[in-house]
């Protein structure tokens, strides 16, 4: 709180303390003895000693990367390649199904029957699951929070984890 605030109460036009009340003489010479004398403090701000919107969803931003990544290590201690590459494998047949599911409508003159497009939304739906699986994998390998077994991590990680 600035002096300015403290005694503005004291003030008149041309900037000088009216007589004792609200000086910062008064002040500093111990003269606030009469309730005249006390300063007239403005009220804290509502927000005061409250945090930010943007501090508390960096907090949580922060709680939920630590979150995931205990996590991650509990549940996957270590994936093998052999793990990943099955994965990365069942991925593209996936994406080779659905694009064989698609291109199977195009057969015929007429429209795709209701069985057909359920078989297209199934494949989509695969498609995009697996999909999804292989792009948070490869995000978490990323971050760290997947180890793969026989792989080091790069030096930077292994400085962070200190």
């Amino acid at each position: 709180m600035s002096a300015a605030t403290l005694f503005e109460g004291g003030k008149v036009a041309n900037g000088h303390s009216h007589g004792r009340r609200g000086s910062l003489v008064s002040f500093i010479t111990g003269g606030f003895g009469a309730a005249q004398d006390v300063p007239r403090v403005q009220p804290p701000h509502k927000h005061a000693g409250q945090l930010a919107m943007r501090d508390y969803l960096r907090g949580l931003e922060q709680m939920i990367v630590r979150s995931e990544h205990a996590q991650i290590q509990q549940t996957l201690v270590q994936v093998t390649p052999a793990e990943v590459q099955a994965l990365i494998d069942k991925s593209a047949k996936a994406k080779a199904r659905y694009l064989a599911a698609t291109l199977e409508l195009a057969e015929g003159d007429g429209l795709p029957e209701s069985k057909q497009v359920e078989t297209l939304e199934h494949a989509r739906e695969r498609h995009e699951a697996m999909q999804t699986g292989v792009a948070t994998l490869l995000a978490e390998l990323r971050r760290g929070n997947v180890q793969v077994a026989g792989v080091v991590p790069d030096a930077g990680e292994a400085d962070d984890e200190d």
